[in-house]
Order: structure tokens, then C-alpha cells, then sequence
């Protein structure tokens, strides 16, 4: 049982903050590529779990539980020069076999020289039921949530610097 999980009320929340600052490679301009979170550092997760390894998952939250979610991330990057980037976030069904981005959460920002630019978001995302196909329950969601990043201007990496993930389920 996890801390909050008294009378099965699947209480899911979640802190994730980085420590030291990691880049994302980005190859080529206006493509998404997945944002490299391999510094971010569990506060506390319950029902929530995140892989910060280096594979197909990697940067990629699990949510277990169905049910509406508030996700807030605060993060400060750096970049290329009066690069504009773009940032969304993008379910994860199956493995990464089904993606499809969350509606409305893209946003676009513009880093300058050497400063650091903070970028905040805050959202309600819905992670109705669907079945696993594992143990056969229709309670769980098992479906995943990471964020992808572009360079709309070149092909400059972008550093994520600091930051930190809060995730809630509100309903």
C-alpha cells in the first residue's frame, strides 16, 4: 500500500525537480524531439512513477490511476541565440506505439545569448480508463506523459537548466 492509499482512494501525486543542468540534442530544425529530463531528481511520487533512463521511455511519466490530473512544470532553459522553440506535451499509450499530443499544450518561447529564460505551463489533463490487457482491470490507465521540444529558428541544442514537475490527481 502507498502512502495515501487508505480505503482505495487512489490518491496520485508527484514532485520532480533537476539538480544539475542536461542538454537535448536537437539534430534538425522543426522537428520534435523528445526533452531530455535524465537530471530530474523524485521528491516524492505516489501512484505516479517516472523513468529517467536513457531508451524509448526515457523522460516519461506513468500514471496508473484514471482520472483528471493538474500537471504544472516550472523550468529554466538555455539555448541558442534568439532561437525560438516550441515545448508540448504528448501521451504515451502502449509503450510509445500510440502517441498523441495532449490538445493545447504546445507553447513557444525565445532564448537570448547566455541567459537563463524560465518557462512555466499548467494544464488539466484527462487519463480516462483503458483496458491493459494485463491483469484484466478496467481501474487502471497505465498510460504515460512526457514532453517533446523543437528549435523553430535553427538546430542549436536547448539546456534544461533547472526546474520542476508537480503533478495532482484532482478527480
Amino acid at each position: 500500500m502507498a502512502i495515501g492509499d487508505f480505503e482505495d482512494k487512489r490518491i496520485c501525486y508527484g514532485n520532480w525537480y533537476a539538480e544539475s543542468s542536461v542538454a537535448t540534442l536537437i539534430a534538425t530544425t522543426d522537428t520534435w524531439t523528445r526533452l531530455n529530463c535524465a537530471n530530474l531528481v523524485s521528491d516524492i511520487q505516489n501512484n505516479i512513477s517516472f523513468d529517467a533512463n536513457a531508451g524509448s521511455r526515457n523522460g516519461e511519466w506513468e500514471f496508473i490511476t484514471s482520472g483528471k490530473y493538474i500537471i504544472q512544470m516550472r523550468m529554466a532553459f538555455s539555448g541558442g541565440t534568439n532561437d525560438s522553440y516550441s515545448l508540448r506535451w504528448q501521451y504515451s499509450y502502449s509503450g510509445g506505439t500510440e502517441d498523441e499530443v495532449v490538445a493545447n499544450s504546445e507553447i513557444t518561447f525565445t532564448t537570448k545569448a547566455t541567459n537563463t529564460w524560465e518557462v512555466q505551463n499548467l494544464m488539466i489533463v484527462d487519463f480516462p480508463l483503458r483496458y491493459t490487457g494485463t491483469d484484466g482491470l478496467w481501474g487502471e490507465t497505465k498510460q504515460g506523459l512526457y514532453c517533446q521540444v523543437k528549435n523553430n529558428t535553427d538546430a542549436s541544442n536547448l539546456t534544461l537548466e533547472n526546474g520542476d514537475f508537480t503533478f495532482f490527481k484532482i478527480g
